[in-house]
């Protein structure tokens, strides 16, 4: 119970407020950059893709055998052979009323061999209407890179989801380096 004073003086009610309900059909903005499904019930309720990226430098640090070490260092370093690039691609794709559509396995670009593929698909379900089917798929694939840039980043790319244009720039650039971030100062 709340109780009036000068610092929490009563307030007299100034009408009641008044609301305008509309009802209209929502439409996608021109701008937008969104796929419209072929049709309403074709919904996306999980899609990811995760691209990892995995760079051998075949450099292996060895110990030196001499208990004063070589030249002021108690390791060494050798490099076995030359810089290898796999790109591994997880994905899943779930869409009620019609299987999803999931990553070609053939890339675009020539430079990358695919290696090998797995896919996963789930048990089919139904909604609670008893009657719309969930589809669910899950798949890797892993590809050799033919000549691997120096730079790692100039072969790495974002992946994009079924929903969205093919609008966006899908690779990342060398000025989002930022050494600050993970290294120690000194």
């Amino acid at each position: 119970m709340a109780f009036f004073s000068t610092d929490n003086p009563k307030v007299d009610t100034v009408g009641t407020p008044s609301l305008k309900v509309v009802i209209d059909a929502v439409t996608a903005d021109a701008t937008a950059k969104y796929v419209e499904p072929d049709q309403e019930l074709e919904i996306y309720t999980d899609y990811t893709i995760n691209h990892r990226y995995e760079k051998s430098r075949h450099t292996y640090m060895l110990p030196i055998s001499s208990p004063s070490g070589f030249q002021g260092n108690s390791v060494a370093f050798v490099k076995l052979a030359s810089e290898v690039l796999l790109w591994i691609c997880d994905w899943t794709a779930c869409r009620w009323s019609a299987p999803p559509t999931v990553p070609n396995s053939e890339p675009t670009d020539s430079n990358w061999i695919l290696l090998d593929e797995l896919m996963e698909p789930a048990m089919i379900t139904v909604a609670a209407d008893g009657v719309t089917p969930l589809y669910r798929l899950s798949g890797t694939y892993i590809y050799g890179h033919t000549n691997p840039d120096i730079a790692l980043i100039n072969d790495i790319n974002f992946a994009r989801p079924p929903w969205l244009l093919d609008e966006f720039d899908l690779k990342l650039k060398s000025d989002k380096f930022d050494s600050t971030l993970i290294d120690l100062k000194k």
